[in-house]
């Protein structure tokens, strides 16, 4: 399979994979309990993959500070689960995210962004808005709601830089700049 057609497969099946997850998690009386069975099974998964990349030299602060970002996203979406109905708190918390991402990257990072992306990111910020309001999100609800879509902006932009300082880090110890 093509690269133009497995990433998109790839993000479909992962975003599907994660509401399927959290519909279940949802639906469990321990929320707390349930996620932590959820990533502590992901987690023996995975764990053989990790012998199959190399260790992130150059880029444990930022692993250690996605480590800790996840650790609040992961409260703040079982509070999120526990306080309001799935059926609000989810479209607010994975719809806010990416406007919180581009935010940050653009106002802490100084990332680049044309006016089409600026006008997107306003567009996108009313529709989160007006969905949390339609959706009558309790007020702790949506709290907890946004503080997790912050919490998935952070992990993600830092996420993106400890990639970029891990690959930069690589290409310097291996002759190439």
């Amino acid at each position: 399979m093509r690269a133009e057609t497995l990433a998109p497969a790839m993000m479909i099946a992962s975003g599907s994979i994660h509401a399927i997850v959290n519909a279940i998690l949802k639906g469990g009386k321990d929320k707390m309990a349930g996620r932590a069975l959820i990533d502590g099974s992901s987690a023996l998964l995975l764990l053989p993959a990790t012998l199959l990349v190399p260790l992130p030299h150059g880029a444990w602060g930022w692993l250690i500070l996605s480590a800790a970002i996840h650790c609040l996203y992961l409260y703040a979406l079982v509070r999120a689960f526990e306080t309001s109905d799935f059926s609000a708190a989810y479209p607010v918390m994975r719809g806010a995210a990416p406007l919180l991402t581009a935010c940050l990257a653009i106002g802490v990072f100084g990332e680049a962004a044309s006016a089409g992306e600026l006008a997107g990111i306003a567009v996108m910020g009313g529709a989160i808005a007006t969905l949390a309001i339609g959706r009558h999100l309790a007020r702790a609800g949506l709290v907890w709601a946004l503080l997790t879509a912050a919490m998935i902006g952070c992990y993600t932009v830092a996420d993106a830089r400890g990639c970029v300082r891990f690959r930069s880090r690589r290409a310097t110890s291996s002759g190439r700049s």
